[in-house]
Parts: structure tokens; sequence; C-alpha cells
């Protein structure tokens, strides 16, 4: 089951770059904090191919500092097991 994640991030500076790695920060931890995932079943990762980056906003906070606002959503897919390759050879111990 894929999950759509919104997260929000707050600069003292416009900068798309540094706001989309930030939010790629966010999501990927509120990924794996919204999750639980039992040993052995697949895992999930975010899909970055689905990221959007809306923003920014401009705030000034009541100390007259301006704050840029960027909202960041991406889905998570399934990442599949991958069988392991027999070699041949016995595991060492």
């Amino acid at each position: 089951m894929a999950h759509r994640i919104t997260t929000v991030v707050e600069l003292p500076f416009d900068n798309l770059e540094q706001a989309t790695v930030a939010l790629q920060g966010h999501l990927r931890h509120m990924l794996t904090e919204r999750l639980n995932i039992p040993a052995g079943q697949p895992m999930q990762v975010m899909d970055w191919d689905t990221l959007t980056v809306d923003g920014p906003t401009q705030q000034t906070d009541p100390g007259g500092r301006t704050w840029f606002t960027y909202t960041g959503t991406a889905s998570s897919r399934l990442l599949r097991p991958v069988d392991p390759v027999d070699t041949g050879q016995q595991p060492q111990p």
C-alpha cells in the first residue's frame, strides 16, 4: 500500500534547492515514523519521482524576520525484496 505524505519546511531565505533537500529529509523521516513494518515484510521507500514542491509563501514573524514556507508532497512505494543469487558456494560462518 502506497502512502501520500505532505510536509512543510520554513527557511529564512528563498532557496528552492535547499528547501527540496530539507523536504526530502522530512518526508523520509515521516515515512519511517509512520510505518511499523514487521521484519520480513516488503519495505516502503519514498518515490522521489512523485515529489512536488510548492512555494515559497512569504511570511514575516513578530520579530520582523521574513520566512519562506515550502510544501512538499510525495508518495511511497513498496521496495520488493530481492531473491538471493545462488552462487553454489556455502555461506561463510
